[in-house]
């Protein structure tokens, strides 16, 4: 059995949240223009392996941990009134992580949980300027 990070990349696409469009790692625009939540381009880190048996290779058991980072592009900067755009993006990450939290159908791992969360401007892969956030989700799988 191999990992299941495209899987589980799958299944953060698939939650449902009002208002914005979630990008699977197979498939991300180079600009936006309503609010997206896409994988970054480095969007794998801190990848951890621990062994829960004898063996090596494919005959151990393993638990796996790895990051998954997400960027939220909730409104493009000067798009409007500031306070108004950051008033939205508050209510915005707060659905992201319900969603997350409360994720039902999960495929490809065991669990996955919001580690952090850091809201300010961002940038786009078309180098514009968004007020938005970005999501680290620690994934815990087991591998065998």
């Amino acid at each position: 059995m191999g990992l299941a990070l495209a899987t589980v990349a799958d299944s953060i696409s698939k939650l449902s949240v009002s208002g914005l469009t979630i990008e699977d790692v197979d498939d991300m625009s180079i600009s936006y223009n309503s609010p997206t939540l896409a994988p970054l381009n480095t969007y794998i880190s801190n990848f951890e392996l621990e062994y829960e048996s004898q063996g090596s290779g494919d005959t151990a058991l393993m638990t796996v941990h790895y990051d998954l980072t997400y960027r939220l592009h909730y409104k493009r900067v000067g798009s409007d009134r500031d306070l108004k755009a950051v008033d939205g993006l508050t209510d915005m990450v707060v659905a992201i992580l319900d969603a997350v939290i409360s994720i039902a159908t999960l495929t490809g791992a065991i669990e996955i949980l919001p580690s952090s969360v850091r809201t300010g401007v961002v940038a786009a892969p078309d180098d514009t300027s968004w007020f938005g956030a970005d999501f680290v989700f620690r994934v815990m799988e087991y591998y065998h």
